[in-house]
């Protein structure tokens, strides 16, 4: 089993980073370095960010990847956040950072948060579908659960009804874009087999009777 090390949640914002950036980098070094020394074939993930690459005309990105490199300390797969955000937009700012910073990249990039909870519908998760496949990038749908919800649900894809789960309107579009493909949408077609991807059931699925020991990724509220 492969297993993917995420050092830190959105540590480009206060609210859950407070120190300076370079104290973030000085951990990520440290985190870097154990990680490799102990589990030196496992995956780092990095660095989750609250929204894509220079996001808000921020260089934060231009900072990790500036002190990353001169350390050999470059993540396996990139990671951020869209709550909201526009996965194929990000991706074409993504590559022109790794260019800037003469970086290559061998693996889809992860949108392991993507999808407020407004956006967390047909409509919304048809769109983050596209976009996804579009940038070639494996997603992660956002669970805005919180309390005994946050592994109750599916990340919203699912309700209960007289004691039993039903699967909500999302639920169904993940179906039949799983039933349209022989791989995940979120996928990058011909990638890495060890690429980690939010999957849709299958289509001879159906709504468990209770939540799987899996769900998407947690998300507690932030304030906005």
């Amino acid at each position: 089993m492969t297993v993917e090390w995420d050092l830190w949640n959105e540590p480009n914002l206060a609210f859950f980073w407070i120190a300076p950036q370079s104290q973030y980098l000085e951990m990520w070094s440290i985190f870097y370095k154990k990680v490799r020394a102990a589990f030196p074939h496992q995956l780092i993930v990095g660095p989750s960010t609250a929204g894509g690459p220079e996001s808000g005309g921020s260089t934060w990105w231009d900072e990790f990847l500036s002190y990353a490199k001169s350390l050999g300390e470059l993540p396996d797969i990139y990671s951020w956040h869209d709550e909201p955000g526009s996965p194929v937009a990000e991706k074409q700012t993504f590559d022109n950072l790794l260019t800037k910073y003469g970086i290559t990249n061998t693996r889809p990039v992860q949108i392991n948060e993507y999808g407020i909870l407004a956006q967390q519908n047909p409509g919304g998760g048809v769109w983050f579908i596209s976009q996804l496949s579009q940038a070639g990038a494996d997603g992660l749908q956002g669970n805005w659960a919180g309390g005994q919800g946050l592994h109750n649900d599916m990340a919203n894809l699912l309700t209960q009804v007289d004691g039993q789960y039903e699967p909500l309107a999302e639920w169904w579009v993940f179906r039949g874009t799983f039933r349209t493909l022989t791989r995940s949408p979120f996928s990058n077609l011909g990638g890495p087999a060890d690429s980690t991807v939010s999957r849709p059931l299958p289509e001879t699925c159906r709504p468990p009777a209770k939540p799987p020991a899996w769900s998407r990724r947690s998300r507690t509220p932030r304030p906005r």
